[in-house]
């Protein structure tokens, strides 16, 4: 079962990885990374997708590897990007996490190293939310800002 699912918004495209689960609780995003236009069909397809893969297992890696996840991280290989600087330009987070009492998506700015700042915003949802309403919520919060869509181009959420 997915308890984390993560979502980057970065002109007019949505960026979704898997989240493997290592040894010692910690989160990692892995490949594949699923990608979205911003309409509702495609977005809660892409996060139906994520759902499915759940959360592989893997151990947690040793410094060596740490180095060479933050350089070829498959996110920034997805957005065609070289590096977290160009990447947090024009982009913005969302992360959901599913608990034992709600679900809570939250909103964040990603930075120029690709950690989180924030939330910027937390809604809460009942705990049998439908992928589709958090991808509409999702969308709804994108549509206010403009700065993380192509041109003229705002989410459709029909």
């Amino acid at each position: 079962m997915v308890t984390l699912m993560q979502i980057s918004i970065r002109l007019g495209k949505a960026y979704l990885p898997v989240l493997a689960k290592t040894d010692t609780g910690l989160f990692l995003l892995i490949e594949p990374i699923y990608t979205a236009d911003l309409t509702l069909d495609s977005l809660s397809a892409a996060m139906e997708r994520v759902r499915a893969a759940g959360h592989p297992p893997m151990p947690h890696p040793s410094p060596k590897e740490w180095q060479h996840i933050i350089r070829k991280n498959p996110l920034l290989r997805a957005a065609k990007v070289k590096n977290w600087k160009e990447f947090s330009q024009s982009s913005i987070g969302y992360d959901i996490e599913w608990t034992k009492q709600n679900v809570v998506l939250r909103v964040y700015k990603i930075d120029h190293r690709g950690w989180s700042i924030g939330p910027l915003k937390e809604i809460h949802f009942p705990t049998d939310v439908s992928l589709q309403t958090l991808a509409e919520a999702i969308l709804e919060d994108v549509r206010l800002r403009p700065e993380v869509q192509v041109e003229g181009s705002p989410p459709e959420l029909t």
